[in-house]
């Protein structure tokens, strides 16, 4: 009867376990995140990928991102741990065991019972608020290293789809200098030409296919590059659908100085101030020492009677009392808000920069096509009538059709600058990532 009470105690402390590992929650941030219509990484190249589908190619697979995700479950998880009370202790002891024998079992005192550990400083609370603020901050780098991510994908995206124009482009100008040659054959042989006219023509179009085969290269690269920035390098892309001309209409600066307070990288920085104010108020609540408590059942052999033991034991903080830790923490506080006002600046400095460059680009395409294309289009076909009729000589047509492609070829490169200035504004100033 004596061993069945201590029996029974014992099989009670040890049956209290823990619940399992809890999955992570449908609604979390880490489910919502990057949700969209992304394309597959097939072996097969994606044809007429659009910027809508970068973006959300990007957000499913690039590991940028799928590496801050789980910085955010990380933090999840820290969460979930942050305010449980520490576990108990589970004592067995045998004690006053005499040496003499036969008698020691008899005579022992027996002990069992449980030691708890009791945070009186608000402790809990105080690591509670850490891990939410870690959690804050975490989800605001996450917001600003996707949007950072989809601006490379703009950037890139840019680029391949400006240099697949300039490849239609410097197919046109092959096509016009192949024409030409045969045009040229024919007058020669007619005796209308001589042949250094035709040796003329014919490096022109030598000219031309060595241009149209390395814009094709700078093409294939600039894929590659893309392939590179939606996260998957070895991604096969085939060709891209979308336009580099929109109705782009840029707000004051001003206008776009307030909307700074909500870029994801601002946000970042202010709640590290507010998870360096929890760890403050952490390091002040540990300065108080936790008590520990004692509750035992104690089994007396000798006298066959139960008693029981309680008590209390309390850390004295005589000389740590987690000074260098609250000092520490005040001053990571004070980093932190310098770093606010740093990226504060830098984000103004940006965007004036910005600004100020979108706007000479929006000002010097519209020039461009109200007025240069439509005239070298004029003047290209002025020229080339003239050259099927016999009227012009080839001096004339060559340096006109150079002329014409230089300048649709600058223009792409403006067009592809705009839209690389118009995503970098939009990171800025926090504006929807979708296109």
């Amino acid at each position: 009867m004596k061993r069945r009470a201590l029996t029974l105690l014992i099989a009670l402390f040890v049956g209290c376990g823990s619940p399992p590992d809890a999955a992570p929650e449908q609604g979390s941030p880490l489910q919502e995140e990057g949700a969209g219509a992304a394309v597959g990484s097939g072996t097969a190249p994606l044809a007429s990928l659009s910027l809508a589908q970068a973006l959300a190619t990007a957000d499913a697979d690039h590991p940028e991102l799928a590496e801050f995700r789980a910085y955010v479950q990380a933090a999840e998880g820290q969460g979930d741990q942050a305010g449980l009370f520490p576990n108990p202790t589970l004592v067995l002891r045998m004690e006053n065991a005499p040496w003499s024998e036969g008698s020691t079992r008899n005579e022992a005192e027996y002990v069992a019972g449980l030691t708890l550990q009791l945070p009186l400083s608000g402790r809990l609370g105080a690591s509670e608020d850490v891990a939410a603020r870690q959690l804050d901050q975490r989800l605001a780098e996450l917001a600003a290293q996707r949007r950072e991510v989809h601006g490379r994908v703009r950037g890139a995206f840019a680029t391949a789809l400006s240099l697949e124009r300039a490849a239609a482009i410097q197919d046109q100008a092959r096509a016009l200098a192949g024409r030409a040659v045969e045009l040229l054959e024919a007058r020669v042989e007619a005796g209308d030409a001589v042949p250094a006219d035709l040796a003329r023509v014919q490096i022109e179009a030598t000219r031309a296919r060595l241009e149209q085969q390395r814009v094709e290269s700078l093409r294939q690269r600039a894929l590659l590059g893309l392939a590179a920035a939606l996260g998957d390098p070895s991604r096969q892309i085939g060709s891209l659908a979308g336009g580099l001309e929109a109705a782009l209409e840029l707000p004051t600066l001003e206008a776009l100085s307030e909307r700074l307070a909500s870029n994801p990288k601002l946000a970042a920085a202010e709640a590290e101030v507010a998870l360096g104010e929890a760890r403050v108020e952490l390091a002040r609540a540990q300065r108080v020492p936790d008590v520990s408590l004692d509750l035992f059942y104690r089994r007396l052999e000798e006298e066959e009677a139960h008693a029981f033991d309680l008590g209390f034991a309390l850390p004295l903080p005589l000389i740590n009392r987690n000074q260098g830790n609250v000092r520490s923490a005040l001053a990571q506080r004070l980093a932190a808000e310098a770093h606010v006002q740093a990226t504060r600046n830098e984000l103004l400095r940006d965007l004036r920069a910005t600004h100020a460059r979108l706007a000479y680009l929006l000002q010097a395409t519209q020039v461009m096509r109200e007025e240069l294309l439509r005239r070298a289009d004029t003047v290209l076909a002025s020229v080339e009538a003239r050259f099927q009729a016999g009227d012009a000589s080839l001096v004339e047509v060559l340096p006109v059709r150079r002329d014409w492609t230089r300048v649709q070829l600058g223009y792409l490169s403006a067009l592809r600058e705009v839209m690389v200035a118009w995503s970098e504004l939009q990171v800025l100033t926090a504006a929807p990532t979708a296109p």
